[in-house]
């Protein structure tokens, strides 16, 4: 349910902006050469507004472990399950649909206690079940150094590639693949 306060919707709209829409069910159509821009537009606010609400909320979660003075011995992991689509292939939002970029990255995001400074990105990619090799990783680096906790050059430099992984990740549907590595990406469909 989209239930985000309804002017959260309208914070990236200027006065001449069309009002955004108002439901609460995820908004979801086909987009052709005939599909209003400000539809796509209204969406994307509706959008904003969610995106509002989880930075809220997780604004409270970390403001609850920094009171309980816990930030330093809380791992805190925030994953999506699947991008949001706005039109750019043809389809906004939609439980399926083809494998596109913007569908296939999720959000992933953590707080490895005060070692990482806010706002890093790092540009590795991994598929879903990877994720939980690189926070042993961090783990046990922590474990190793009691004293010295990991630092963020250890966590950077640390790879998880394998002679079977070559910092790459694969999508597969029915008829089509997606393949991503950090300088391209391909989308295949067969017929």
């Amino acid at each position: 349910t989209w239930d985000a306060p309804y002017n959260y919707r309208k914070i990236m709209c200027d006065e001449e902006d069309p009002e955004p829409p108002q439901d609460v069910d995820p908004i979801s159509f086909a987009v052709d050469k005939s599909t209003d821009p400000d539809k796509i537009f209204g969406v994307s606010c509706a959008v904003v507004g969610q995106v509002v609400v989880m930075d809220q909320a997780i604004g409270e979660l970390l403001g609850t472990i920094r009171e309980l003075k816990q930030e330093n011995e809380t791992l805190v992991g925030l994953i999506g399950v699947s991008g949001y689509p706005l039109g750019e292939h043809g389809m906004v939002g939609g439980e399926s649909g083809a494998l596109y970029a913007e569908t296939l990255h999720c959000p992933c995001m953590f707080r490895f206690g005060e070692e990482m400074p806010v706002g890093l990105r790092l540009p590795t990619i991994m598929q879903p079940h990877e994720i939980g090799d690189w926070v042993v990783t961090w783990l046990n680096m922590e474990l190793a150094d009691h004293e010295d906790s990991a630092t963020l050059d250890q966590l950077c430099d640390e790879s998880i590639d394998t002679p079977n992984r070559i910092g790459a990740a694969i999508a597969i549907a029915e008829n089509e693949c997606f393949i991503a590595s950090p300088a391209w990406s391909c989308r295949i469909q067969s017929q």
